[in-house]
């Protein structure tokens, strides 16, 4: 059995009775989504205690702000997090 620890909610996984598996979705603090003209894309980062994913995606620059929230939502789907905008910042510099 194996006990991890996530923002002060255990979670068991014993592998020998998947019926007792449980699976704790996690969210993200915030996310900043940002313009990096270097790479010529918006940047994600998602951010999670110590923890910051970065994640480029290609949508162009004046892509308006529902289509970058949609985006920001299948990416945290992607990675585990559940998809809430509630902490997303997005700077259209």
């Amino acid at each position: 059995m194996e006990v991890l620890q996530r923002k002060s909610i255990p979670i068991i996984l014993d592998y020998d009775h998947k019926e007792l598996a449980t699976e704790v979705v996690m969210r993200a603090d915030r996310v900043e989504v940002t313009w990096d003209d270097g790479k010529a894309s918006w940047l994600l980062r998602i951010v999670n205690g110590e923890e910051v994913i970065r994640r480029y995606c290609k949508l162009p620059k004046n892509s308006d702000e529902q289509t970058l929230r949609s985006t920001v939502q299948k990416t945290l789907k992607d990675e585990g997090f559940e998809p809430d905008l509630m902490n997303t910042n997005i700077r259209a510099e």
